[in-house]
């Protein structure tokens, strides 16, 4: 698919709308834009003809937002070139069905990343980082673990994770404990 930067009229209240710069999927009616109000990577669809939000589901980096774009364009047998009332009538009266469409095009958008946890395991921030390996050992992985750790002292370990499209689920490949990092850099 290709892709073309554009600035798009956007709603974010009833009686509000913005411009907004934005990626547009060339022959479907989808963009991805930065969210609205967010100070963290939120890639998240709009509908162009509607300037409407299309999904709740969003993704963090420009890799993902197009891998997600694509596979939603193909909810709609039109990719979306349709108006409101359209879109309306076509996925409004199953809304749980387009949910999920939406929720399956985004775990298969998904891509390998660090993950910041705290001493209890709980995710505090998920940093987008694409990883050239899943290996512990790979230098880029320990260099930016280290810089993870810098950033937030108080973590006690980094975890690298992955989501793979098949089960939609994190599923831990490896766990950086601060003091075997702090002694290898």
């Amino acid at each position: 698919m290709e892709f073309k930067k554009q600035t798009i009229t956007m709603i974010i209240s009833e009686d509000t709308s913005i411009q907004v710069p934005a990626t547009i999927g060339v022959g479907t009616g989808l963009a991805y834009t930065q969210g609205y109000g967010f100070n963290y990577p939120r890639l998240m669809l709009v509908h162009v003809p509607s300037g409407y939000e299309i999904s709740e589901h969003w993704v963090a980096t420009e890799e993902e937002a197009q891998l997600f774009l694509e596979h939603a364009a193909k909810i709609d047998k039109d990719q979306w070139n349709i108006d409101l009332p359209t879109l309306k009538q076509r996925h409004m009266r199953d809304i749980n069905k387009t949910r999920q469409a939406f929720e399956r095009a985004q775990q298969l958008s998904l891509i390998d990343r660090f993950m910041y946890v705290d001493d209890k395991n709980d995710i505090l921030v998920c940093e987008s980082i694409t990883v050239e390996s899943v290996d512990p050992e790979v230098e880029s992985n320990k260099k930016l673990v280290a810089e993870l750790f810098a950033y937030y002292p108080e973590a006690a370990k980094v975890t690298l994770v992955k989501m793979p499209a098949s089960t939609g689920r994190h599923e831990v490949q490896h766990v950086y404990e601060r003091s075997a990092v702090m002694t290898a850099a």
